[in-house]
């Protein structure tokens, strides 16, 4: 079991180091624009964004916003896109 739980972590710690690089390297084409689409979204900037919404609070969205350089374009993009539209149940 012991073995068990370790391997899991270190498969989740993985994750999370590969997310946060990811997420630094989104920034990397971003290359000084607002968004990859210049000074509006574009099709990727939304597809992008559309991965990032569902899991920013839990935690490895919280942790990769809050540890990477994606978080000033993650705000850009909510106040472009506007609140979700989901329906509350």
């Amino acid at each position: 079991m012991k073995f068990i739980i370790n391997y899991a972590l270190k498969v989740i710690l993985a994750l999370q180091r590969k997310s946060q690089s990811t997420a630094e390297t989104w920034v990397d084409a971003l290359n000084g624009r607002e968004f990859l689409g210049g000074s509006k979204p574009n099709l990727a900037d939304i597809a992008v964004f559309g991965v990032l919404r569902p899991i920013r609070y839990l935690r490895s969205g919280r942790d990769m916003v809050e540890q990477t350089r994606i978080g000033d374009w993650y705000t850009r993009m909510e106040n472009a896109v506007g609140v979700s539209a989901r329906i509350k149940a």
